[in-house]
C-alpha cells in the first residue's frame, strides 16, 4: 500500500554507508574526501553496469515512469524499476555530493564569489541541468539507441543533475545567490516545508484512490495532466496539515519532552545560562541606627539643659521621670525612661 516507502530504506542505508565519509572527514579531510570520491565512482559504476547487463534501454526517470506504466504488467515494471531505481547505488551520488557540500559550508560559511564567476557558474550547471533533461529525448521518443550510451547515462545522470542542486545551494549559502536566494528564502515556503515529509508518504494515496474511481480509459495531454496535478497537490497538502497536526506534531512535542527537555525547557535552560550571575549588593548603612542614637542623644542634651527637665539619673544610664514631673505630665508616674 506505501509502495514509495522504498526510498526510506535507500536514504538509511545511505545514511550508514555515509558514516564511512563523515567519519575520516572531520579527523582526516583528504582521506575522507578520497573515500567519498571513490565511493561515488564506484556505485555510479555499478548503475552503468546492471543497465548494461540487463540491457535497458536509455530513459530518464521520467520516461520510466510513463513508459512502464503503459504496460499493464507489474512484474514488467518491477523487473525495471527495482534494480535500476530502488536500489542504493542510484542515489549514491546525490547522496555524497550533498556531503560535501554540508562540509564546504562548515569550513567556509563565508565566501565572496566574484560576478563573473556566479555568471558563469549558472550558465554551466544549469547547461548541466539541461543535458539530463533533454539528453534522453531523442532517444525517448523511439529512436534507436546504444547500449554503452544507456549505461552511461543510467549511471552518471543524477550525478550530474546534483551538481546543479550543489551550486544553487552553495551560492545561496553562502550570500552569493541574489534575487534566486530571495526567493528560496521567502517565509512563504516554511509551512509547506514542515509538511513536505507528511506530504511525502500521502501524495501517491491520494494519486491511486483517484485513479481507482476512474471507470473509463483516460486521454493524457498537457491540460489533463495540469489539472490533474494541481487538484492532487491542493488534496494532499489538506490532508497532510490534518494528519501533521494529528499525529506528528504530537509526537515531534513527545520526542522533546523526552530527550531534549520540551515544553520550554529548552528555551527555559538557555535563558538560565545566558542570564549572568547576580553580584553581591554592597552592605547599606543603618540608618535607623543611627536615627534612633541622634534622637536619643537631642533628649539628652534637652533635658540636661533643663536641669534634666524633671528627669534623674538612675546611675544605670537609664533617665526616669520624677515624681513631680510625672504629676506635670499625667499626674501619674508612667515609667518612661530612655537608654542613652
Amino acid at each position: 500500500c506505501l509502495e514509495h516507502t522504498w526510498y526510506l530504506g535507500v536514504d538509511m542505508q545511505l545514511h550508514i554507508l555515509g558514516l564511512f565519509v563523515l567519519l575520516p572527514l572531520l579527523r582526516w579531510p583528504k582521506l575522507g574526501a578520497f573515500v567519498g570520491v571513490v565511493l561515488t565512482i564506484g556505485l555510479a559504476a555499478v548503475a552503468s553496469i546492471v543497465n548494461l547487463i540487463h540491457d535497458f534501454h536509455l530513459q530518464s526517470d521520467w520516461s520510466i515512469q510513463t513508459n512502464l506504466y503503459r504496460n499493464c504488467f507489474y512484474s514488467d515494471r518491477v523487473f525495471v524499476e527495482v534494480p535500476t531505481y530502488f536500489k542504493p547505488y542510484a542515489h549514491a551520488g546525490p547522496y555524497f555530493v550533498g556531503m560535501l557540500l554540508g562540509y564546504i559550508l562548515v569550513k567556509k560559511p563565508k565566501i565572496v564569489i566574484p560576478q563573473w564567476v556566479r555568471t558563469c557558474g549558472w550558465l554551466f550547471f544549469s547547461a548541466l541541468q539541461c543535458s539530463v533533461l533533454y539528453g534522453a529525448y531523442r532517444w525517448n521518443n523511439g529512436y534507436p539507441w546504444t547500449p554503452t550510451i544507456a549505461a552511461v547515462y543510467a549511471g552518471t545522470s543524477k550525478l550530474v543533475w546534483s551538481f546543479g542542486i550543489f551550486w544553487m545551494l552553495f551560492v545561496c549559502l553562502t550570500g552569493n545567490g541574489g534575487i534566486i536566494n530571495r526567493i528560496l528564502s521567502w517565509k512563504f515556503w516554511v509551512p509547506m516545508a514542515r509538511l513536505s515529509y507528511v506530504f511525502y508518504l500521502l501524495h501517491p494515496l491520494v494519486i491511486w484512490v483517484h485513479e481507482a474511481f476512474a471507470h473509463h480509459n483516460l486521454y493524457t495531454s498537457h491540460y489533463f495532466w495540469v489539472y490533474n496535478i494541481l487538484g492532487h497537490y491542493m488534496v494532499s497538502m489538506v490532508l497532510s496539515l490534518i494528519v501533521s497536526l494529528t499525529f506528528e506534531a504530537p509526537f515531534l512535542a513527545l520526542e522533546k519532552i523526552l530527550f531534549g527537555g520540551g515544553g520550554g525547557g529548552r528555551d527555559r535552560d538557555s535563558s538560565r545560562e545566558s542570564t549572568p550571575p547576580l553580584k553581591k549588593v554592597p552592605e547599606l548603612p543603618n540608618y535607623d541606627s543611627e536615627l534612633r542614637t541622634r534622637t536619643f542623644t537631642h533628649a539628652k542634651q534637652h533635658y540636661e539643659g533643663h536641669t534634666n527637665g524633671g528627669y534623674r539619673n538612675g546611675g544605670d544610664g537609664l533617665y526616669r521621670p520624677t515624681r513631680e514631673n510625672g504629676h506635670q505630665k499625667g499626674g501619674q508616674d508612667n515609667g518612661t525612661f530612655c537608654r542613652l
